[in-house]
């Protein structure tokens, strides 16, 4: 597949910048709230079809390398769908007790899979990315038990659930797209070097539609319903769930289990970056809309402690 240089430069500064474009997204879907009800209803259907572009960047070889990393897989798994839901339950226990939608929030990013920019971020700070590819896809394929799951033992009491909704969504939204992809692209996309930040910047592009949708459609409600105590209370909760998840996932990897600095980095990684977009997505769609809240502050507080990461380990990485 011929692709002019152009466009691939194009889908490369897109990649590049998405840290800030997403930020920049949200801003304008604040700015034009009249947009909410239009974009809401869309939210599913885009949901499935980023997922089924982020499966197309996968190749089998990405996929055999979990078997050449299993007790690394497994920690990735456990700190992303035990340690950091566990820990949102508890903080959201001392902060948000008073703020049932917004505490089932916070749990829900915390309990989301890892997201496709864990491999940007593992090699810009010299991490193993093809580890942080392999626990991206396996927590995506995973998130669909295990979100509902999580959701109901950890914020049953906060909102009502459909666990059983919940489970048959998920997996028309993520389980279906990613088998359809595999499927499409053994048959048709044979090489996908080439494709692939093609691939990237179009899921970017929908993860920002999904950033402005939630602005959209929450931020209007929040300052109606004048919930500056409750938005002061997430913050501090938020800050304290990133910086520890972040923190965590670097200390028990690397001190605990003796990793090396190259897969602690994609641990650490793993463990504090989460798919935002895919949280608000799920927030939009299963819960009250106050409850995507949480993955606009955490997307935010994501980027900064991502970077200030991204500087110590370029620190430990260079000689005294």
């Amino acid at each position: 597949m011929n692709i002019p240089n152009r466009v691939v430069k194009i889908a490369s500064k897109i990649n590049q910048l998405y840290r800030y474009l997403i930020l920049v997204s949200i801003a304008v879907g604040g700015l034009f709230p009249q947009f909410g009800p239009f974009l809401k209803p869309l939210v599913p259907y885009l949901t499935a079809i980023m997922v089924a572009i982020l499966t197309m960047t996968c190749t089998k070889e990405d996929l055999l390398r979990t078997i050449k990393e299993p007790s690394s897989i497994a920690l990735g798994l456990i700190l992303i769908f035990v340690l950091t839901p566990f820990l949102s339950y508890l903080i959201s226990f001392f902060f948000l007790r008073s703020y049932g939608e917004i505490a089932a929030g916070l749990m829900l990013v915390s309990s989301a899979p890892c997201a496709w920019a864990v491999g940007i971020w593992t090699g810009l700070a010299g991490g193993e990315v093809m580890l942080a590819l392999t626990l991206s896809v396996t927590s995506a394929a995973l998130s669909t038990v295990l979100i509902p799951f999580l959701m109901a033992l950890l914020a049953g009491a906060y909102v009502n659930l459909d666990v059983f909704g919940m489970l048959k969504d998920l997996a028309l939204m993520v389980i279906v797209p990613m088998i359809l992809a595999a499927i499409i692209k053994s048959k048709i996309v044979k090489e996908t070097k080439e494709t692939n930040p093609l691939f990237f910047a179009t899921s970017s592009v929908i993860a920002m539609i999904l950033g402005a949708t939630v602005a959209a459609v929450v931020l209007p409600l929040l300052w109606s319903q004048g919930t500056e105590i409750s938005l002061v209370s997430l913050i501090v909760a938020t800050a304290i769930q990133g910086v520890l998840s972040f923190a965590l996932g670097y200390t028990i990897p690397y001190f605990v289990f003796k990793r090396d600095l190259r897969r602690s980095i994609t641990l650490t990684y793993a463990t504090g970056s989460r798919n935002n977009a895919f949280a608000m997505a799920i927030a939009l769609s299963f819960f009250p809309v106050l409850s995507a809240l949480p993955s606009i502050i955490y997307l935010i507080l994501q980027v900064i402690v991502s970077s200030l990461m991204l500087r110590k380990f370029e620190k430990m990485r260079t000689p005294n």
